[in-house]
């Protein structure tokens, strides 16, 4: 168990699971349920464990960053976030980083060319039409400021995000090794 006061909250990037890519290999996992039990999709009740499925994902996620950016970054699973309605927001996964893991990852942000960091930033948090952000999107405001003082969203800055050449590789990869069905269970009425 990792010590509170020596970790920070962060906010991994991830689509969710409502009308995205994982929701349909959830879709394609209760499919094949489904013809293996030569069954109609009224005859039977799934229930997916999604705590249990973020934690797969965490970890997936943390094995993403070790690889691709060849730091060794700790973290563990904290909260799920889902929202009552999905109008606004969709799911968040929160994880616990050890400020080490964290400043790993803020000297991997502070040596990539700075246009690439301010077009993360605008692209999350600029105003535009039908959205107001309540954070400035200026960068050089951000980087001068010590990590110890970042809010949860300036954080979620660090995570590198899963390219979309990668994403499939990434989430058919969880469905093949067998984390989604893991946590997919069915009852047949």
């Amino acid at each position: 168990m990792q010590n509170l006061e020596e970790s920070n909250s962060v906010v991994i990037p991830f689509e969710g699971f409502y009308s995205s890519h994982i929701s349909a290999l959830i879709d394609d996992e209760e499919t094949q349920i489904l013809e293996d039990l030569k069954l109609d999709y009224d005859k039977v009740n799934f229930k997916i464990d999604f705590v249990k499925l973020s934690k797969h994902i965490v970890e997936a996620y943390k094995e993403y960053l070790c690889d691709e950016l060849d730091l060794d970054i700790e973290m563990s699973f904290d909260i799920l976030f889902q929202p009552r309605e999905y109008n606004f927001m969709t799911d968040e996964i929160t994880v616990l980083m050890p400020i080490e893991s964290h400043k790993k990852l803020y000297d991997h942000l502070m040596s990539l060319d700075k246009k690439i960091t301010q077009e993360r930033v605008n692209n999350k948090y600029k105003s535009r039409d039908g959205f107001i952000s309540f954070w400035s999107s200026f960068v050089n405001g951000w980087l001068t400021q010590p990590l110890c003082e970042w809010g949860n969203e300036q954080s979620e800055l660090l995570m590198p995000l899963i390219d979309d050449d990668v994403r499939p590789f990434f989430y058919d990869n969880m469905s093949c090794n067998g984390s989604i069905s893991e946590c997919l269970e069915y009852v047949i009425l």
